[in-house]
């Protein structure tokens, strides 16, 4: 037997990402605009975001919701394309 379950959560791509992304400096130990280590964490950490976003935003509509077919029979879950 299948089924599916929507799970609506607010902010969930963003709360998924966050703790992947290197936002800590070695070079200046905090976030200074001026400092080009922080400036390179920033750009390197913005092209993850987008190349994450990019994968997610097939499974993930409006940001927010994800739809995952349940099969009883095989024992799997598989996140549903979004329309």
């Amino acid at each position: 037997m299948k089924f599916r379950l929507t799970f609506k959560t607010n902010d969930v791509l963003e709360s998924a990402i966050d703790p992947y992304l290197d936002t800590h400096c070695e070079t200046c130990e905090e976030h200074d605009s001026e400092c080009l280590a922080c400036n390179n964490l920033e750009e390197s950490s913005l092209e993850k975001i987008e190349e994450i976003r990019d994968c997610a935003e097939k499974f993930i509509k409006y940001g927010e919701l994800i739809t995952i077919e349940f099969n009883t029979e095989s024992q799997t879950a598989t996140a549903v394309t979004a329309k």
